[in-house]
């Protein structure tokens, strides 16, 4: 039986596609980027890896995600960030903010504040 390579634990937390890499490069040139594309075309995957970026390399940020609606904001987005968002940079998580290392926050915020 051939061994193949061993899986990088932390490869999901990690990886990019072309769109999310030119969003990332955009946000280090421009003050506002803004990207739309098709359901499951990588938008909140992209926002999560610039954030990890941001969190590991700067100190005391604060991050703002934001949705239409409180229940889009919870049963989709937070879930994605609850899966791809590298638990190592989290130091302790409340409802609405999670509390990163080096000083960071992230702040969850709905734009209609309904249930």
């Amino acid at each position: 039986m051939r061994k193949g390579r061993a899986r990088n634990p932390h490869a999901e937390y990690n990886e990019w596609n072309r769109k999310q890499v030119e969003a990332f490069h955009s946000t280090r040139k421009y003050l506002y980027t803004l990207y739309g594309g098709a359901k499951g075309g990588g938008k909140t995957v992209g926002g999560i890896r610039i954030r990890q970026v941001d969190i590991t390399n700067y100190r005391n940020g604060v991050h703002l995600v934001m949705r239409k609606n409180y229940t889009v904001l919870h049963n989709t987005t937070k879930r994605s960030f609850e899966r791809f968002f590298d638990p190592r940079l989290i130091v302790r998580k409340k409802n609405e903010t999670w509390y990163c290392v080096n000083g960071n926050q992230i702040r969850w915020w709905a734009a209609d504040n309904t249930k």
